[in-house]
């Protein structure tokens, strides 16, 4: 029998919540341990609901990884690999791992 090895894996997202406490994604993509693009999702999209006046860190990873657990059900999620990134930054990011 195999035993499956859980690969390490970074998402990254830039969020922003709405006036009507719904919550936004830029963009959503995961990175593997070798540093290459795995997923990219463009946004803007919404993608969860939220009740709240602030978004914590550990929130909105915990948000990302149920969203992304619907398209990747397989794949080991953790909400502390999730980044949150500013919309520029985070688009930087994607094109310098995408034009290596």
């Amino acid at each position: 029998m195999k035993k499956r090895i859980a690969r390490k894996r970074t998402v990254y997202a830039s969020l922003y919540k709405m006036d009507d406490d719904r919550l936004k994604a830029h963009v959503i993509f995961i990175v593997g341990k070798n540093g290459r693009v795995e997923d990219y999702f463009p946004g803007p999209f919404t993608f969860s609901e939220y009740f709240g006046k602030r978004i914590r860190k550990k929130e909105a990873g915990i948000l990302v990884c149920s969203f992304l657990k619907e398209s990747h059900p397989n794949m080991k999620l953790n909400p502390k690999d999730v980044k949150l990134y500013p919309f520029n930054k985070a688009n930087e990011l994607y094109f310098r791992l995408t034009h290596k």
